[in-house]
């Protein structure tokens, strides 16, 4: 019998991996089958990334635009949040379908099934199988199989994660599950609140790795006892410093869009380091004074857009990439971005954040372990849309409609 386990480690980037701090990941790293070229999709944040995972499709195919996303409701422009679980409805409803293509959990709901267990955000996990095909377990919500199961009763911490994985290796590894998936809310969790470089940051790395290490004990023992598993470590991005952030809708209203704004003609979905930006009218003037604004990196729109592989088209005219600045943090880590925010205050000066298209929050890292593949480098480009491939390329099972490949011949 063929399974494939995946491990994320939310938000490590491959340059804070090394056998000091993380010694299970760098072993794993330097004897496995390694992606030199590894990125994140557009853009760089977790709920679009669990559906990039899940699906082998990058934004632009499967439909959810970001962290954040406006949707058009009679005539309307209205940004939801889609972290709450109940943003699969809102969307359905809106749009007729959670995603635009198969996932993991409906491919293999016939031959072996799909299970995930995760510590982010509700909406990240639920984006795993929005469809209820598998079986998918949160501390908010469960469902298994189209019928709503028992949450996980962990925390949203590093202790949080330690506990999910206990219950992963016990639930999970220890079943005949195909496809398998544990999603760790660390290191990403932990440098939202925490400066990149801080005694915080290699606490979230070490028990992190020490999680990876349990679940690779407990293959092991299952190999032993017969079973062909294939092992996937990686993440979903990397993470940025932040040096300032801007309120946009205070901005909006100083550039006289502010009326625009409140009839829900135009909208900003902010992604951290990014900006979405929605328009039901003439998105030109708008436009220009994003391009001329000093806090903004780039701007992309129309072809833009389509080499970014983000989803574009209909209100989605365009998306901000935060300017970024050089500089050290107190912790010698290089490079200060500004972060887009809504509203009055802003805590997240001096923390870690990711969401555009910036040097360090796109490199996430990927990993292969099996008996088949030879140590070594992939050195071609892959990105998350290649995991999924890759595991129904290992189980025996078709490709087709995705937009990633199988990395196991790489």
């Amino acid at each position: 019998m063929k399974r494939a386990v995946y491990i994320n480690c939310d938000g490590l980037a491959p340059d804070w991996i090394s056998a000091q701090h993380t010694p299970t990941l760098a072993r794993l790293v330097s004897e496995g089958r390694s992606a030199s070229s590894h990125r994140a999709i557009m853009p760089s944040v977790t709920r679009v990334s669990a559906a990039s995972v899940a699906t082998g499709c990058y934004p632009q195919r499967h439909g959810l635009h970001g962290n954040r996303m406006a949707l058009d409701l009679e005539g309307r422009l209205t940004v939801h949040d889609v972290a709450p679980h109940s943003f699969v409805r809102s969307l359905r409803e809106a749009t007729g379908h959670a995603l635009n293509v198969p996932t993991l959990a409906q491919r293999l709901r016939h031959s072996g099934g799909f299970a995930a267990y995760s510590n982010v955000s509700a909406g990240a996990a639920a984006f795993l199988d929005p469809d209820r095909h598998g079986t998918v377990r949160h501390r908010d919500f469960g469902h298994a199989s189209g019928h709503d199961a028992a949450p996980l009763a962990v925390s949203h911490d590093m202790s949080g994660d330690e506990l999910m994985t206990r219950h992963f290796i016990d639930d999970v590894v220890g079943s005949d599950t195909a496809a398998c998936v544990l999603w760790l809310a660390n290191p990403d969790l932990t440098l939202h609140g925490a400066p990149l470089g801080s005694p915080e940051h290699f606490d979230a790395l070490a028990r992190s790795d020490a999680c990876v290490a349990q679940v690779e004990e407990a293959i092991e023992d299952r190999r032993r006892a017969g079973e062909d598993i294939l092992l996937i470590v990686g993440s979903d991005h990397g993470q940025e410093c932040v040096g300032s952030g801007v309120d946009l809708y205070a901005w909006a209203e100083s550039l006289g869009f502010g009326d625009a704004l409140r009839q829900g003609k135009i909208a900003f979905a902010t992604q951290g380091t990014a900006v979405l930006v929605y328009a039901l009218e003439q998105s030109g003037p708008l436009l220009d004074a994003l391009q001329a604004a000093p806090w903004a990196g780039e701007v992309a729109t129309g072809q833009g857009l389509t080499l970014l592989h983000a989803h574009h088209g209909g209100a989605l005219v365009g998306a901000v990439n935060m300017a970024r600045s050089e500089g050290l943090n107190a912790y010698g880590v290089p490079g200060q971005r500004v972060a887009a925010f809504e509203g009055p205050a802003f805590s997240g000066i001096g923390f870690g954040q990711h969401g555009g298209w910036g040097q360090d929050e796109t490199r996430p890292f990927l990993t292969m372990q099996h008996a088949s593949l030879a140590q070594g480098r992939v050195d071609a480009p892959t990105c998350l849309v290649d995991i999924a491939p890759t595991i129904l390329n290992f189980l025996g099972e078709p490709t087709e409609g995705m937009d990633g490949r199988s990395l196991l011949s790489a």
